[in-house]
This record gives structure tokens, C-alpha cells and sequence, in this order.
């Protein structure tokens, strides 16, 4: 079992979720600071003691600070500051969800009924429109990254893999793929990311959540790429015939293959999951 690290001003309590890189561990803050006040409960993620942190891993990390220290808003994760655990380990401090992930959600529930989808599809639209207007694309929106607490107030998280938008898609030193296939868009593949991008997978997420299957798959990742690019996008309304046409537009577009033919930004598929002309 994984010792849990030590961390200053704060008394670690509990493991809270284990990815395939970090835990992500809920603390108790021990000591005022301008951030936080003593008895405050905050999300600690540390990365394994078994990974290597080479300097692409602590770039991601520091990226997903600055970002998320940056951009504040009621839909997009807040993240504190960064550190090193006693044993010389990086750390982040987040802001503390209560919830589940829309992946568990999906797995557990889906298909949801439509105007459930809408609210959770609109607020995070809202986040990644936010997100844009920093000129920053997610690059890495999936269901696993996205919160839901009481309420159905979603949160949007885990910037690693975020990039501005005038610059170009970076492969990791391995030349391997970055980012979550399943969710990425045709021109992912091509290093071409755009903010349309993130809208493609909005789409994505909004299919699962209204029909429990995936618009793509495959038996392997070669398959899933063929699908992804020469597939035709299959129709919301083909796969669960009770969407309201509206909503399952909204997210037919998202899902074109050339991101020109997609929303023309988060603002615009706001509008028309919002019921207005776009």
C-alpha cells in the first residue's frame, strides 16, 4: 500500500480516487494562508511513487496550476499552488468535489433523460467556453475528467494536457499519441487541435450520456481511429429516437468531421442546447 505523503500546512486524510499516474488524496488544511483557513478540506493529487518524473510530466503538472490558479470559474476546477511532498515528490492542491465522474455516471445511468443531459452538456460548454476565451483548448475532454456534485453542478478538470491556441499540438518524447482517443477528434490525429476540438468531444460525451453507447469503437485502437476518420458520425435521434430534435442537433453538428462544419465556438452550442438560434 502507498505511504501517505507529507505535505506542509496540511494533515492528508484519506485516498480519494487512484489513476493511472497520480492519487488524488483528501487533506485537511492545518495552517492559514491566504488561500485557505484551518479545517478546510481540499484534493491533493500526488503522482506514484513508482512514476518517473521526467521534465514533460512536471511541465503537464505546472500547466494544469497555471491554468486552473488563472481561470476562475463556477464550472472549471480551482487549483491552489504547487509543492514537494517530504519524500521530494510534486504535488497539486485543488479545490475538493464531492460527486462522481460522468464516466461513472454513464456506466451506472446512462442513457439519462434529455433534459438532464442539456443542463450537464451546457455547463460544460460554459467551462470550455471559458477556457477559449483564455485562448486555451482542454485537448483532453472526457468523461473521467469531468465532476458532477450535488446539484448536477458540474466541474471541469485536469488541464495537463491543455495547450494555447496558437500553438502547435506537442506528441509527448515518445511520439505517442496525447490525449484520450475515444474522445478525439479527427484532427487530433493530424496535431491539428483546434478549439472546435473540444467541441467535438463535447459531442462525443453527449451521445454516450443520451444512447449508453459510444459513437466509435472498435476491437483495437487501429480500429478506433478507422472510426473516428472514415466512419459516418452516427445520428443521436438513430441510436434513441426519444431526443428531443433540438437537442440531439446540437450535438449532430458537434460530431462532423471537419471541425468548420461544428459549432463555430462554445458560445454558439451554448445557444442552441439553450433552445436558441445559433
Amino acid at each position: 500500500m502507498a505511504r501517505t505523503p507529507e505535505i506542509p500546512g496540511l494533515t492528508v486524510r484519506t485516498l480519494l480516487g487512484k489513476g493511472d499516474a497520480t492519487n488524488v488524496y483528501v487533506a485537511e488544511v492545518t495552517e492559514q494562508t491566504e488561500l485557505w483557513f484551518p479545517g478546510q478540506l481540499v484534493a491533493v493529487k500526488v503522482p506514484h511513487t513508482s512514476m518517473e518524473m521526467d521534465e514533460e510530466r512536471l511541465q503537464r503538472l505546472q500547466r494544469e496550476l497555471e491554468i486552473g490558479d488563472k481561470i476562475r470559474h463556477p464550472n472549471l476546477l480551482r487549483y491552489f499552488i504547487k509543492g514537494e511532498t517530504d519524500k521530494g515528490r510534486p504535488y497539486l492542491v485543488m479545490e475538493l468535489v464531492r460527486g462522481l465522474d460522468l464516466g461513472t455516471l454513464i456506466k451506472d445511468e446512462a442513457p439519462l433523460s434529455p433534459e438532464r443531459v442539456r443542463g450537464i452538456l451546457t455547463q460544460i460548454a460554459r467551462g470550455v467556453r471559458e477556457l477559449h476565451s483564455f485562448q486555451v483548448i482542454h485537448r483532453d475532454l472526457k468523461p473521467e475528467n469531468i465532476m458532477l456534485s450535488e446539484g448536477d453542478l458540474v466541474k471541469v478538470m485536469d488541464y495537463g494536457l491543455a495547450r494555447l491556441i496558437d500553438t502547435r499540438v506537442q506528441l509527448t518524447n515518445t511520439g505517442t499519441f496525447v490525449g484520450t482517443m475515444n474522445y478525439a477528434s479527427p484532427e487530433h490525429f493530424r496535431q491539428e487541435v483546434v478549439p472546435q476540438s473540444d467541441l467535438w468531444s463535447i459531442g462525443v460525451i453527449g451521445y454516450e450520456l443520451l444512447t449508453g453507447e459510444a459513437p466509435f469503437g472498435g476491437n483495437s485502437l487501429i480500429d478506433l481511429w478507422k472510426s473516428i476518420q472514415l466512419k459516418r458520425s452516427p445520428l443521436v435521434r438513430g441510436t434513441n429516437p426519444d431526443v428531443p430534435e433540438s437537442l440531439a442537433s446540437a450535438i449532430d453538428r458537434c460530431l462532423k468531421k471537419d471541425p468548420a462544419d461544428r459549432w463555430a465556438d462554445a458560445d454558439d452550442l451554448i445557444k442552441a442546447l439553450e433552445g436558441e438560434e445559433a
